[in-house]
């Protein structure tokens, strides 16, 4: 379909034509079709159209045309989105934000925000989170964090961030793991009890 074709038709009151226009036509003639009233057509703009222009769209009312923004724009805009209010976006941004800007998100209202913030964010930061409301954050910072701190994550409620420490903790604090509650956690400390050379911190 010829260009002069699609600019005649990027007003079209059907919206699958206008799609298909966004999806087709050249990318300069893009930034009219931003401000379309239908979401699928935005979202198909946001996906196609020159980066430069994806600033004007940070604010759009559609999640997942924001969506589209965080993943394509110039990273040096993505401080902007750090407090949008849909956590899908939120999350975007963390996996794809420069990681100084990370303790700013350490307290985001979302478990799974907050676990990708811990997956990338600097370790020195890590003992700040230490006791995350959620599990599988606490779990991801157990993997991560300096094991100087592990001894102050042992007695954790979590069985699965236990199991963790278990298999990085320093091997004189598994004695103190020997009794725990949890099966998972005691097969990792005995595992790792039976490659240690010092016999002598195994309690008989």
């Amino acid at each position: 379909m010829e260009t002069a074709e699609l600019v005649k038709m990027m007003g079209d009151e059907n919206e699958n034509v206008r799609i298909t226009v966004a999806e087709r036509i050249d990318q300069a003639y893009l930034p009219q079709m931003m401000g379309d009233e239908v979401w699928i057509v935005r979202l198909a703009t946001a996906e196609r159209i020159d980066p430069e222009y994806l600033p004007q769209m940070m604010r759009d009312k559609d999640r997942l045309v924001r969506l589209a923004v965080a993943r394509r724009i110039e990273p040096s805009y993505l401080p902007q989105m750090i407090r949008d209010k849909d956590w899908m976006v939120r999350e975007t941004v963390a996996k794809l934000i420069d990681p100084e800007y990370l303790p700013q998100m350490m307290g985001d209202k979302d478990c799974l925000v907050r676990t990708t913030v811990a997956k990338r964010i600097t370790t020195e930061y890590l003992p700040q989170m230490m006791r995350d409301k959620a599990w599988v954050v606490r779990e991801t910072v157990a993997k991560r964090i300096n094991p100087e701190y592990l001894p102050i994550m042992m007695g954790d409620k979590d069985w699965r961030v236990r199991t963790e420490v278990a298999g990085r903790i320093d091997h004189a604090y598994l004695p103190e793991m020997m009794g725990d509650k949890d099966e998972f956690v005691r097969r990792v400390v005995t595992e790792r009890l039976t490659k240690v050379k010092d016999k002598s911190i195994i309690p008989r």
